[in-house]
């Protein structure tokens, strides 16, 4: 008798852990997930930094704010691409970030990929708030103490920057031709021009440019003027083709807010981006300069990206 009681009670055991089994493949798949799309921006988001750097690490932190239940399960897919209306749609994703602020309601000044992604973008509120620096030779007499002090100056700007830190508030230096706009491929073509008198300052994100001269070894080299060219924000987006697309951004929008209400905010803000700092950087030397010709724009009209 006692063989078949525990032939018996094996078979119970057996069903009960397959039910158990599904159970939990069941809340696996119902878990909400959120999928993005992260351009590689160091330091803001990279791939090797802790969390995916610090704009990554604030989008998690703010959707694990917000409901009762679980926070979104966060699958990223990295790309070195700039962010375009193709990508944006694209069925696997649901956010994308980081993106820039644009002025929207003047797209004479901005890129064409910056003015597609008004039209094709939701944009969240501001993750964090930076600065645009104009970053001159070391040995460079250029002061930016006021905005006159600028004109004449040949500015350096990458093909995916816009036009409005040089033409809002009324200023109109690129349409007026009161400077003169270079335009290069990246913000390295940019390091380079300078380096090559080519043009008398570039134009970056305070994190951004003296990340980059850091890990090429040229701080040295070059000076961030003390006086700031404008400020600016960075966002996640969502096409506005996406079905969840307007939920996904006032869900970020409400963990954001709770999440600035204390101290978690600045906290992760501080630590990512002393992470990004404390990087090796690389080993000292010039740049290898291209052998192109530059390439200069006065008009006001901003330039087609390939």
């Amino acid at each position: 008798f006692a063989l078949p009681a525990i032939g018996g009670f094996l078979a119970v055991l057996g069903l009960l852990t397959h039910a158990r089994a599904q159970t939990a493949d069941v809340s696996a798949a119902s878990k909400p997930r959120v999928r993005i799309l992260a351009v590689a921006a160091p330091p803001l988001t990279d791939e090797r930094l802790p969390e995916g750097g610090v704009v990554l690490a604030l989008v998690r932190a703010s959707f694990s704010r917000v409901g009762t239940g679980a926070a979104p399960e966060s699958i990223v897919k990295w790309t070195g691409e700039r962010l375009t209306p193709q990508l944006l749609k694209d069925s696997s994703i649901d956010l994308s970030l980081p993106v820039e602020s644009a002025d929207c309601d003047r797209p004479n000044n901005l890129t064409q990929s910056s003015a597609a992604l008004c039209d094709s973008a939701v944009f969240s509120e501001p993750l964090l708030q930076v600065v645009l620096g104009l970053f001159t030779s070391s040995n460079s007499t250029f002061k930016f103490d006021t905005d006159q002090s600028i004109f004449g100056k040949s500015i350096c700007l990458s093909r995916d920057h816009d036009l409005s830190a040089l033409n809002g508030d009324g200023r109109n230096w690129a349409s007026y031709k009161r400077v003169t706009v270079v335009r290069r491929a990246t913000l390295l073509d940019c390091i380079a021009a300078v380096q090559a008198n080519d043009a008398d300052t570039f134009v970056a994100t305070d994190l951004e440019g003296i990340h980059l001269l850091r890990r090429l070894g040229l701080t040295q080299y070059f000076t961030l003027l003390p006086r700031p060219l404008a400020t600016s924000s960075i966002h996640a987006v969502v096409s506005r083709d996406h079905a969840r697309g307007p939920d996904l951004i006032a869900t970020l929008n409400d963990g954001l807010k709770k999440l600035k209400e204390g101290d978690a905010y600045a906290s992760i803000v501080q630590r990512h981006l002393i992470a990004a700092t404390s990087a090796p950087a690389a080993a000292s030397g010039a740049l290898t300069q291209r052998k192109e010709p530059p390439s200069t724009v006065t008009a006001a009209a901003p330039q087609a990206t390939a």
